[in-house]
């Protein structure tokens, strides 16, 4: 029976070509969005469900307080919390850290060439990581690969890399890392590559003792991981952290002015704390399927309505010849089945053919399996089959409903109760477009904010080189490092400091004024630099001097911005100037020499850092060279500046590699996910748009042909061309200004809570709304006129003639 519905619905489709194409068209683009979006959200929440014991594993989570207020929260902790936790809490079977080195160079020592690389992604780990985490090995064995000091574990792209086609196993690298330090590794192991949806990414894995007899003099940098037992209690288990750990810390960890929190985060939430912003874009990319698979399926009610009322004469027949209500709601649901059967067919073949050129930037590599599927994607798809279900049953219900005495009188099109459903059913629909239209403006408007603010220093035409790991004389080669560079027409100033624009500032010390009790100290961002950083960032002076050559030789100097003096109290920048600050670390006094105005070390989503500046000579961790703009018109220009200077850095550091880059390009780096975010919902919202413009044609369509007799007449009787578009158009732009009027306070309210998470940000005002609001009405004109015009310019004699 549903056989011969369904072959039926496809014949009907076939004889109403032009409006099952609008509809096709429709829902085919809504599908298409959804099922892209899906996969995008798939990956997110499938990051680390891969694990073969993920369900019982947790990261420890550590918030700092100092007198009440919260300083600090972060997935890092102290190194000892992880033993202490094994040791003290019988829940606990497991527990490994990780921690992220520096930058360190890497030299194979069983290869033919000398070649040095640079590597990032490397981990240190305890001897359990590999037990706790699903990372197999293709050579080697996991229970015992990291078990003997100074081995180290390789992904198998590294030891392609390192080893070509021999064996990597017993191999021999050298290491050199940030301070100088050369350790021996001994290769132990092979890994997979590491999956794309894990939140851990490494291409070597080196197995640390963690030296407990420094435990007191670290930071929290240690990312702890516990495997609790299956028959553990999470909830029990965090109970105690505070009460059985706190008291066994260093005394470093328990600082007098602060207090700490300890608590487990489950590894599947692990990701989207560590990045907000991911789960953000996740939230906004499901709203956003949502809403156009909404304004797909009124598009889909409005125009399979408005189409049956062309078949409702064949229907009250029908009905008269003895044809049930069940009978031709089954025909109604065979033939949008159909549609919604070719729709989600055309979804699939254009989700396949833009997905590679969209995986290439945005990650929509979909879950490993489907076993993986989060409750997220579930609910999303169970929404669009609930949602599609509930389109089909209800054009069905209203299409086989017809009262056969309006029908015969033909009165049936124009009932209220009809025509109200389908007035609020345009409203909501954009409603929901101007909503995107709205909130995509918001967003490009607030990258172009962040992008265009002034940062406060300059960061143009500045060169950045990273310090070399190897530490022989580095003091004396970078004194004539830097004197050759300032010998080059293209160098215009060469600054050394511990930390660029754009980078977390990791060393933070507590401070208090000279003569304050304990309850006034601060922790305060250090960032070491020498006497030409502040002219060389075209960095001003509130009050004050900068450093001098020899004043690191007296007592100690420091530079404090402006976020730091009032931080320590100082209500003017002057009144700080020639006043002492105590470092509580060392217990030493600090002299403040002058005050530098605050600029944005990170992005504009970021508060203002406040920051202490000290002196060192000749001790650097970036090089900041500031090229001559004259120098870097051409390309040609570039290449030859870069050549230059690399020739200086091969003969200072001949053994180190030349490792840079551009800071403006870096700083701007920050915002290449939002910039992700912006082109997906720019794009989104542009489709949303185009399908709520081809439904709104659809409806004009029919419209129009209802009222061909009627332009006619009015025609004959003297009326122009533009008064037969207005008549036609005006209550289609009336509904949509109404949606508009009504979406603004919803809107306002919705963009200026989403504005909020930005430190610095744009202001939405009146004149705001204009900009969306004209360009739907435009959208929405433009999608009516065209069969408006066409029925006004119709020769009144053949519109006469119309039936």
């Amino acid at each position: 029976m549903w056989y011969t519905e369904l072959r039926a619905g496809f014949r009907a489709l076939f004889k109403q070509k032009g409006f099952a194409l609008i509809n096709l068209l429709g829902l085919g683009l809504a599908l298409s969005a959804f099922l892209l979006i899906g996969l995008y959200t798939s990956f997110q929440w499938s990051i680390d469900a891969f694990h073969q014991h993920h369900s019982t594993l947790y990261a420890v989570h550590q918030r700092t307080f100092q007198h009440g207020e919260l300083l600090a929260e972060s997935n890092e902790t102290y190194q000892e919390v992880g033993p202490l936790l094994q040791q003290h809490l019988p829940g606990v079977v497991n527990m490994t850290r990780v921690t992220w080195p520096l930058e360190q160079l890497v030299q194979p020592q069983h290869t033919a060439a000398s070649e040095v690389f640079t590597e990032s992604q490397a981990l240190y780990v305890d001897s359990s990581f590999l037990l706790m985490f699903t990372f197999p090995l293709v050579a080697g064995d996991a229970d015992r690969a990291l078990t003997q000091p100074h081995s180290v574990v390789l992904t198998e792209a590294t030891a392609q890399k390192y080893f070509g086609e021999q064996s990597p196993l017993g191999k021999t690298l050298l290491t050199t890392d940030a301070w100088g330090s050369e350790v021996s590794w001994t290769v132990t192991g092979v890994a997979h590559e590491v999956p794309a949806h894990s939140s851990l990414q490494f291409d070597l894995l080196f197995a640390s003792r963690f030296e407990q007899d420094t435990a007191e003099m670290v930071l929290p940098d240690y990312q702890t991981f516990v495997q609790l037992a299956e028959t553990a209690d999470p909830q029990a288990t965090a109970a105690k952290l505070d009460r059985v750990v706190l008291p066994l810390l260093g005394r470093w960890a328990r600082a007098a002015d602060r207090t700490l929190a300890l608590s487990l985060l489950p590894l599947e939430e692990l990701y989207f704390d560590q990045h907000p912003d991911r789960r953000e874009a996740v939230a906004i990319a499901t709203g956003m399927a949502l809403l156009i698979l909404m304004i797909a399926w009124i598009n889909f009610v409005n125009v399979a309505v408005v189409q049956s009322l062309d078949r409702a004469k064949g229907i009250g027949v029908r009905k008269v010849i003895g044809a049930s209500t069940g009978q031709l709601r089954r025909q109604h649901i065979g033939e949008n089945l159909a549609l919604h059967g070719l729709a989600l067919l055309l979804a699939l073949g254009g989700t396949l053919l833009v997905r590679p050129w969209l995986s290439g930037w945005v990650p929509l590599h979909g879950p490993a399996s489907f076993s993986v599927l989060s409750a997220h994607s579930l609910a999303m798809f169970g929404f669009w089959g609930v949602g599609t279900l509930g389109a089909i049953f209800y054009v069905a219900w209203v299409t086989s409903s017809y009262e056969l005495p309006l029908v015969v009188k033909g009165k049936y099109a124009h009932t209220r109760n009809r025509t109200t459903t389908r007035k609020v059913l345009v409203v909501v629909q954009f409603a929901s477009a101007f909503l995107l239209m709205a909130g995509a403006l918001v967003m490009y408007r607030q990258l172009q904010f962040m992008r265009n603010a002034p940062l406060g220093i300059n960061l143009e035409q500045t060169l950045v080189l990273k310090a070399p790991k190897r530490h022989e004389n580095k003091e004396e080669r970078y004194s004539a490092f830097k004197a050759e560079l300032l010998r080059q027409t293209a160098v215009q100033a060469v600054s050394s400091t511990s930390i660029v624009p754009g980078r977390d500032i990791g060393h933070q010390l507590s401070f208090r004024r000279q003569g304050a009790d304990e309850a006034m100290q601060r922790t305060l961002a250090v960032v070491v630099v020498d006497p030409n950083f502040v002219p060389a960032f075209a960095i001003s002076l509130r009050a004050g001097r900068n450093f001098s050559e020899g004043s690191w030789k007296s007592w100690p100097q420091v530079l404090l911005n402006e976020a730091a003096a009032q931080a320590l109290g100082f209500a003017q920048p002057e009144e700080a100037i020639a006043q002492q600050i105590v470092d509580q670390t060392t217990g030493k006094a600090l002299t403040v020499i002058g005050v530098v105005p605050n600029y944005h070390q990170k992005s504009l989503k970021q508060a203002i850092v406040p920051l202490v500046y000290r002196f060192q000579p000749n001790s650097w961790g970036y090089c900041a060279i500031k090229l001559r703009a004259e120098r870097l018109a051409s390309p040609q220009g570039v290449q030859q500046v870069m050549d230059q200077i690399a020739q200086v850095w091969q003969a200072s550091f001949e053994d180190e590699p030349f490792d840079y880059f551009f800071l403006d390009a870096y700083f701007n780096a920050q915002y290449e996910a939002d910039e992700q975010v912006n082109a997906v919902v720019t794009g989104l919202t542009l489709l949303a748009l185009v399908i709520a413009g081809i439904g709104l044609f659809g409806l004009a369509s029919y419209a129009a042909m209802q009222r061909t007799k009627e332009m006619g007449i009015r025609k004959v009787c003297g009326a122009s061309v533009g008064s037969l578009l207005w008549l036609q158009t005006k209550n289609y732009l009336q509904l949509v200004l109404l949606a508009i009027l009504i979406t603004i306070p919803i809107a306002n309210y919705g963009l200026q809570q989403w504005l909020q998470q930005y430190a610095f940000h744009l202001e939405v005002g009146g004149l705001f709304w204009l900009v969306p609001g004209l360009a739907l009405l435009a959208v929405a004109w433009a999608a009516v006129v065209v069969q408006a015009a066409k029925a006004a310019r119709t020769n009144p004699v053949e519109s006469l003639r119309h039936e």
